[in-house]
């Protein structure tokens, strides 16, 4: 069992199936990577899309909130547009560089970072531009700057970051849900193709080759199961046939050598005795022995066509006919002519 393994595991096919299968797995994680980098890209570009509507909404209602010093009303508004949990800040910056209004996501992560990394020592309140400012240095945030213009006049800025890091995540998550799922494909088709392989190929292929092992041996009358009407199935009917043909052509060959030998031995004992009858008792003897048959005789004919058993060789169960008389009347009038003629 130890060694058909080996053999099944060290054949060529098994080789260059397991090749096929690295060269899948290479074509699967390309094909992962490029979905990988599509689905990236769709996902920012939705995300910057999303952003962008609130950015404009923000950008047409903040100038008549900055004239009229209405940023209750703008804090609001901007608390409304900022409910998404890809923001992190928004805030309205004066020309001056100061805050004039602002939303924070307090229970973001990069909020809380921000304010332990920035925490001055006298535990006063730090200032927002000095969280915006750490905030901008994490990789996966985004700021954009619009500024708020009435007319000729820049009336100040709107500050807004957003994190891609979900997005990232998302596109993590959708890598390692594909390379699983590619992983447990790649694996069932390649279960599938050994065991497929085994059963329809490697199996009959080994019987093949015990059969001409057998051959080789002399072992003849050894034949191969076929299972399937296929190309293998086809070739295990050709090897049975070419088995068979070679079993009845040294069959064949056998009996002609021993017919040989039968009567080289029975010209030698022919030769080496001159009485008649132990000529024909041996003759019969022997060519019985060869024909494997229950009976054996010699029958003379007279001149008259009328005869007699002059030797005979019979087996056990049966019963001699030496000293019966036998006649055939209508011999001569029939078949003496056809046997005079050579019949």
């Amino acid at each position: 069992m130890e060694q058909q393994r080996s053999k099944f595991f060290n054949s060529i096919t098994v080789r260059y199936l397991g090749i096929t299968t690295a060269i899948l797995v290479a074509v699967q994680l390309s094909i992962l990577a490029l979905h990988t980098r599509r689905q990236t890209t769709e996902h920012l570009t939705h995300l910057e899309e999303k952003i962008e509507s609130k950015v404009e909404l923000l950008e047409a209602v903040s100038p008549e909130a900055v004239l009229k010093l209405d940023f209750l009303s703008l804090e609001r508004l901007m608390e409304q547009v900022s409910n998404d949990e890809a923001i992190i800040y928004s805030i309205v910056v004066s020309p001056t560089g100061h805050s004039l209004t602002q939303y924070l996501n307090d229970n973001d992560p990069y909020i809380t970072r921000a304010l332990t990394d920035i925490q001055s020592p006298d535990d006063s309140n730090p200032d927002l531009i000095s969280i915006a400012g750490a905030i901008q240095k994490v990789p996966n945030v985004r700021e954009i700057k619009i500024p708020i213009q009435a007319g000729d006049d820049i009336l100040g800025e709107i500050w807004l970051a957003y994190s891609t890091q979900q997005v990232q995540q998302e596109i993590v998550h959708s890598i390692a849900t594909g390379a699983i799922a590619s992983a447990l494909i790649i694996a069932i088709v390649t279960a599938s193709a050994l065991v497929l392989f085994r059963r329809e190929i490697f199996n009959p292929l080994n019987g093949l080759n015990d059969l001409a092992q057998a051959l080789t041996e002399g072992h003849l009358d050894r034949r191969t199961t076929i299972k399937r009407q296929n190309e293998i199935g086809n070739l295990q009917l050709a090897f049975n046939n070419m088995a068979a043909t070679l079993q009845q052509t040294l069959g064949q060959l056998q009996q002609k050598i021993e017919k040989e030998k039968l009567i080289s031995e029975m010209t030698q004992r022919i030769r080496q005795v001159l009485d008649l009858d132990k000529i024909q008792n041996t003759t019969v003897t022997e060519v019985r022995k060869f024909l494997q048959t229950d009976r054996v005789l010699i029958y003379r004919f007279n001149q008259d066509w009328s005869g007699s058993i002059s030797a005979e060789s019979i087996g056990d169960s049966c019963q001699s006919l030496l000293s019966q008389p036998i006649e055939d009347d209508c011999f001569d009038e029939t078949y003496a002519k056809l046997y005079e003629q050579g019949r």
